[in-house]
């Protein structure tokens, strides 16, 4: 199937669908332990008053975010291609956006959030990494990505010096 086929309005469509249902998971995934933390089951606690006193609620939101942000920006550049627009300027910007989310994703899962974790649990004693193979992998398709726009953005100007 080429790509002038595809439905790229219902993939847009559809991966912002996406996107709010996958952080809607992930704040109840995250909220759930937070709900066993009062020593008084009867006693209704605000689950935001519970995490504003837990960081490790929001470190552990870091990285999930920039990717689920990721997400978003890639289906601004499948609506911009349904529209029309080709590889363009706010095509590239777009690319480009998801790029640089994969990589601020991967460094805040490989190296922010353990550092982090590290120091709110009183543990700290340097930089704490953790070189796990997702985010390696989804920080060096970020950079790919990131790669491909400067170059991209670089073939424009000097197509645009010829004209």
């Amino acid at each position: 199937m080429s790509a002038h086929k595809l439905p790229l309005d219902l993939i847009s469509i559809g991966t912002k669908v996406a996107v709010a249902g996958l952080l809607a998971g992930l704040v109840a995934e995250k909220a759930a332990p937070l709900n066993d933390m009062h020593p008084d089951p009867s006693v209704q606690v605000s689950l935001l008053s519970v995490s504003m006193v837990l960081p490790s609620f929001w470190i552990s939101l870091l990285a999930p975010i920039c990717y689920l942000w990721a997400l978003w920006s890639a289906s601004d550049v499948f609506m911009r291609l349904h529209n029309g627009e080709g590889f363009g300027a706010s095509v590239v910007k777009g690319l480009k956006d998801v790029g640089s989310n994969l990589i601020y994703g991967a460094i805040a899962a490989i190296l922010i959030m353990p550092t982090l974790t590290a120091l709110t649990e009183d543990r700290f004693r340097g930089l704490r990494y953790d070189f796990a193979i997702e985010p390696l992998t989804i920080g060096l398709i970020g950079l790919m990505l990131w790669l491909i726009t400067q170059a991209g953005e670089k073939l424009q100007t000097d197509m645009e010096s010829f004209v």
